[in-house]
């Protein structure tokens, strides 16, 4: 789920078996953001919003959006 955006990131709060957590994604020219069948930008995005996000883990620790981030309405969440 997303829980805040800036111009360059995005912030996910995730849960697992491990507990919940909220992790920093870079976004960069690359990502991708698809929502509602349209490409849009990342403003576009809200708080709350249930995505899909492909990563890569960097050498250094950081983690970045991969070409996709795919938005689904909370309602259709799994």
């Amino acid at each position: 789920m997303v829980v805040s955006f800036a111009s360059t990131s995005i912030t996910l709060r995730t849960t697992s078996s491990e507990g919940t957590t909220e992790s920093p994604v870079t976004i960069n020219a690359d990502t991708i953001v698809p929502k509602n069948g349209q490409t849009v930008s990342l403003s576009d995005l809200n708080p709350g919003d249930v995505v899909h996000v492909v990563i890569v883990r960097c050498k250094s620790g950081s983690v970045r959006a991969l070409r996709d981030v795919f938005v689904r309405p909370p309602e259709t969440a799994v």
